[in-house]
């Protein structure tokens, strides 16, 4: 006679599932927090870099191409002033 195989008392099988679910949501948890810091977050030793922020907002459009070429001029103006 063959006897049925369990996995112990009636009910354990919802605490590894529970177990389960906990670490797929810790893991989800980290990439996704992994995935949503902007480069300034992950770097605070470097100051940002206007240039850079000035050519990303004007290939992203916030800026107008004479907006864009007066803080170039104004980048350049104050770098020669120190």
């Amino acid at each position: 006679m063959m006897m049925p195989m369990t996995m112990g008392a009636p009910g354990s099988w919802l605490v590894w599932f529970g177990a389960g679910l906990a670490i797929a949501g810790l893991g989800w948890a980290v990439i996704h927090r992994r995935g949503t810091q902007s480069i300034g977050d992950r770097n605070h030793s470097s100051p940002p870099d206007p240039l850079a922020i000035a050519r990303e907002r004007y290939a992203r459009g916030l800026i107008s191409k004479d907006e864009f070429e007066h803080i170039i001029a104004e980048l350049l103006r104050t770098e020669r002033e120190e």
